[in-house]
């Protein structure tokens, strides 16, 4: 019987604190940009729609996928296999595969999440039918995804025993497939309110780019996505898969938490200083002022101010935000939401 091989010198090296210290303080800042979020909706708007829900499921998942990462250190993540126990090394593999199914549905809820709150912010029919098409799109699609991630051994204990490898599908395959999907719709689901954005012409130059700059935020999680796509490729084909998928669980984490801050941000108005939230038209501009036909969601009647005689409004529309058409409100209740808040065909 031959003798057993002796470990290599960095057999025992640990990358655990990081992952810990990743999880820590990505959970930390989701955690108080939702705590603020929901501040502002529930104590200054008082409003607290489907999105602000949507928000708080996608926050459980998130916090899911980061605790069992944390405590999956415990059984093996960030070390080398060639040091873990058989036990050890299942118990490893049935925390990943529960953190996959999170981070399956932690990705689904987060895009329904911003379709939900584009929906609210921009309460036009085109824009809420895209909206629509795009929810119905992602939640089948996440449906489709979890279950493939649940049934993709057979049995379902294959995912962690690897008594017979070779009942499970291609992950490579489906993991890669299913990243670009995401990107793909991530990327599209984006895109929706910039043409919006770029029509308005109530407020300054400045503060429009701000906008678009606070909406485009959301394009910072597919750079993150592709990067994880990088790592999942050498956790996949490594034989050392405890030590390489820490790289993919801590993109995983950082890219949740950064989609959770990119949701929450254009809520967080209201807690600006007056002079840094209020809507930019320029001093010098000749305005009309009118009232709508309509009030606003508090209830109150809504004046405007614009650079143009009274148009065309939609009488269907409720207006929840301090930007209309060309215009924007001035009476004091409805300057509480965001200043694209509202955009009313004309």
């Amino acid at each position: 019987m031959a003798p057993p091989q002796p470990l290599p010198p960095d057999a025992y090296d640990s990358r655990a604190n990081s992952i810990i210290a990743v999880v820590a303080a990505g959970l930390f800042i989701s955690s108080t940009a939702v705590a603020l979020r929901f501040y502002v909706r529930l104590g200054i708007v008082k409003k607290f729609g489907p999105d602000d829900w949507g928000v708080a499921i996608f926050l459980v998942f998130v916090l899911v996928l980061g605790i069992l990462a944390a405590l999956n250190t415990a059984s093996g993540l960030g070390r080398h296999i060639s040091v873990l126990s058989h036990d050890e090394i299942v118990t490893w593999w049935k925390e990943n595969f529960f953190a996959l199914l999170a981070y399956q549905l932690a990705i689904a809820s987060g895009k329904v999440t911003f379709l939900l709150q584009f929906r609210r912010i921009f309460p036009l029919p085109h824009v809420q039918r895209i909206c629509d098409v795009f929810a119905g799109f992602v939640i089948v699609w996440g449906f489709i995804s979890t279950l493939t991630v649940l049934f993709s051994c057979n049995p379902i204990s294959e995912n962690w025993d690897m008594t017979h490898p070779n009942q499970c599908i291609n992950r490579m395959v489906f993991w890669y497939f299913n990243s670009i999907v995401n990107i793909l719709t991530d990327i599209i689901i984006y895109i929706i309110p910039l043409p919006i954005l770029r029509t308005l012409s109530s407020i300054g130059r400045v503060q429009k780019y701000i906008l678009v700059g606070i909406f485009c935020l959301g394009f910072f999680t597919c750079v993150i996505s592709v990067v994880r796509i990088t790592r999942l490729y050498a956790a996949i084909m490594s034989t050392d898969p405890p030590w390489h998928t820490i790289e993919v669980a801590i993109w995983s984490v950082v890219e949740l938490s950064c989609a959770v801050v990119c949701v929450c941000i254009p809520t967080l108005r209201p807690l600006l200083p007056k002079g840094l939230a209020s809507s930019g038209t320029p001093q010098s501009a000749k305005l009309y002022r009118w009232r709508l036909p309509w009030t606003t969601n508090s209830g109150a009647s809504a004046e405007v101010e614009s650079q143009q005689p009274t148009p065309q409004l939609d009488r269907d529309t409720t207006c929840t935000g301090t930007v209309v058409a060309l215009g924007k409100l001035v009476s004091p209740a409805a300057e509480v939401e965001a200043p694209f808040a509202c955009a009313v065909a004309h």
